[in-house]
Order: C-alpha cells, then structure tokens, then sequence
C-alpha cells in the first residue's frame, strides 16, 4: 500500500459505493417513514427503541478514547465525545432524543422504563462489545457510515414535517443540530483513519467495522419491522 492510498476520498468513495445499498436510509422501515406510511404506534415505538441506541453511544466512543494510544487522536475524539455526553452547548444524544419522545408523546419516564425489543438490545451491546475487542482505530472506522448521514437527515427531517404534524415542532431540533456538525464529525473520523491505517491489514480491518455499523442499525430496524409492521399488513 502506497502512501496515497488512504486519503479522505479514497474513503469517501468506498462508503458511497459498498456501504450505501446498507445503509439503514435503504431499510423497508425507514422507506415508509419518509413516505410518511408508518402510524403513530410506529413512530413511537421507533423512538422508544432508537433510545436505546442513543443512550449507549457515549459509551461506545468512551470505550474508544479508553483504547486509544495516541494524545493527539484522543484530543481529538474527545470533542465528538463531550458533543455526544451533552457538553458545551450541545443537547447531547440523550437529552436530544428525549426532547423528541415528547414531542410525540412520550413521557421522560416512559421512555427510560420501557424496554428495548430483544433484538434491538441484542445488536447494540454486540456494538458495545465489538469496539471493547478491536483496536481504537477501527472502532473510529466504525463511524464511516455517518458520511451518509449528511443526505439521509434532511430526508429525515423532511418528513417528519410534512408527514408527522402531530409531533410537535421541537420534535426535529435534535435532528437539526446534528445536521449542523455533522460535516465536522466527518472530518475529525477521517482525519483520524488517513492519519493512522498504516498498512492494507488494517484497512480491511476499518472497512469490516464499516459494515458492521451498517448491520447494527439494519438489524435494529429488522426487530422494529418485524414486531411492529408486519404484523399489520
């Protein structure tokens, strides 16, 4: 592997072209979301089970600044952490999220007592569990997805405008505040890996976490189809 192999485009270009077919904007799920097809009861139990998701979040890129070796990277991964965790200014995913339970509807407290659907639960601990066994910069790879994210947000904000009146208005500012770092958060993960893969053993290597974040949120929505919509079609 030749120097200029692995620069921010070379990455680019992989992510639009082998992970985009599985990115979770493509799940039958989130198709009838933007179509705006999903009932109220689906919404909801979407968010109730995402939350799950997002609580852990902060704990997985905690786990990666634990595993990081390198000052300068762990710098730089603690600013995405501190925007996660909620601090300076940010709202943070926890609180984020819950500001768009209520707004449709769900209670603080409904949303922290109700429990996750088994597969759910089952694929973002098996995240948690994949950045503990890997090294930290592959657990950085793990974000590459989120290169997909700049398009597949305002889709996602889109509809819940047109399509979801009944969710108050606040209901999209966490989804719009993501919207505003979301570039930066992108920089930061590819300033990190053009830095650090070294060899093509470790390229591979971030390539497969790449996926693997691809399979969680997959999965994640194949628990929320199968127990929510299928059974009313």
């Amino acid at each position: 592997m030749n120097d200029s192999m692995v620069n921010a485009e070379y990455l680019t270009k992989y992510v639009k072209r082998s992970l985009e077919p599985r990115y979770f904007l493509n799940h039958p799920f989130m198709k009838l979301f933007y179509a705006g097809r999903l009932t109220n009861e689906q919404i909801r139990a979407w968010i109730v089970n995402r939350f799950y998701y997002q609580k852990q979040m902060p704990l997985k890129d905690s786990i990666i600044l634990a595993n990081c070796t390198d000052t300068a990277a762990r710098k730089l991964w603690l600013q995405r952490l501190m925007k996660r965790e909620g601090v300076g200014g940010y709202r943070g995913d926890v609180e984020g999220w819950a500001m768009l339970a209520e707004a449709a509807g769900i209670s603080r407290k409904t949303l922290e007592n109700t429990e996750a659907l088994p597969g759910v639960r089952f694929a973002v601990d098996a995240y948690l569990n994949f950045v503990k066994t890997v090294s930290w910069v592959e657990g950085v790879a793990a974000s590459l997805p989120e290169l997909l994210a700049v398009n597949e947000l305002p889709k996602r904000i889109e509809a819940l405008r047109r399509h979801y009146g009944w969710i108050g208005r606040e209901g999209v500012e966490f989804f719009i505040e993501r919207l505003s770092y979301i570039k930066e958060d992108i920089e930061l993960v590819l300033e990190l890996l053009t830095t650090h893969i070294r060899n093509n053993t470790m390229l591979k290597k971030c390539f497969e976490a790449a996926r693997y974040n691809c399979n969680v949120h997959w999965s994640m929505l194949d628990a929320i189809y199968m127990e929510y919509v299928l059974p009313r079609k």
